[in-house]
This record gives structure tokens, sequence and C-alpha cells, in this order.
């Protein structure tokens, strides 16, 4: 996780443990469907996502240290294709793949209706904050 990240999650303790959490179960969710480091998962999981995005392949994101912004981003597009991770691993071809710890827990978090509902919760929060900073923050003056 990113420097910036961790030092915003830990001025913010009452939720540091949530907030911390949820962004490496996202980080998690890159490493294994969205970074092509297991390229049978990958494949798999881009085949769905051209599915569900009427021919276009859509991927996940990666969160960086140097953008915090970057991070909420990473929640949207991974809220944005949940149905693509869902039938990726509910597909009897996934399960024949041989998948690492990490893999065995990004698919339980997947299942996790929970785990959606976190993101869902946060992105809904923080997403009109977000945009009004990228009004204010552009290179000609707003008003």
């Amino acid at each position: 996780m990113s420097f910036i990240m961790y030092s915003y999650l830990r001025r913010t303790s009452s939720h540091h443990i949530f907030y911390k959490t949820l962004l490496l179960k996202v980080c998690r969710l890159y490493n294994v469907f969205g970074s092509g480091s297991s390229h049978g998962i990958y494949a798999q999981f881009m085949e769905q996502s051209t599915l569900a995005n009427s021919g276009r392949a859509v991927g996940l994101l990666r969160g960086a240290g140097t953008r915090m912004a970057l991070w909420f981003y990473a929640l949207h597009r991974a809220l944005r294709l949940k149905k693509p991770l869902v039938a990726t691993v509910s597909q009897h071809k996934f399960q024949d793949i041989q998948h690492t710890d990490r893999a065995g827990l990004a698919v339980s978090d997947i299942q996790d209706p929970g785990f959606w509902n976190q993101i869902y919760l946060l992105t809904r929060a923080v997403f009109p904050c977000l945009k009004a900073l990228r009004f204010c923050d552009k290179s000609e003056p707003s008003m």
C-alpha cells in the first residue's frame, strides 16, 4: 500500500483497519485478476469482462502511491466489474486452474457480499468530494 494512503489512514485511526483491509483486498484482486501475473486467470477474467462490456475489454485498476484518488477509482472499477469477476470464479474451467493461496483469498473476497457492500458504501461517500476536487483542480479558473 502506498505511503500517502497509509499515512492518511493512520490519521483516521477509528476506521483504519476497515480501510486498510478493504484496500488490501482490492489490491489482491488486481494482483490476481488484473495484472496478468497468472495468465490463465487473467485470460478468463478478460474474456468475461469483454462479454459484460459489449465487446470492450475493461480491466481492473491498480492504486498508486502518488495519487490517493486513484485508490477510490480502483475501488469503483472493481465494483463496476463485480459481475465479470463473479462469472469468472463460477466457471468450471476456472476451478480446474491451480490457484495460489492469494488467488484463493481473492476468490473468497469476490464471493463475500459484505466486501462488495463495503466498496459500494465507501465509493458512494467519497465520489462527490472527488468530483469537487477535480472541478477545483483545473488549470483554468473554475469560477
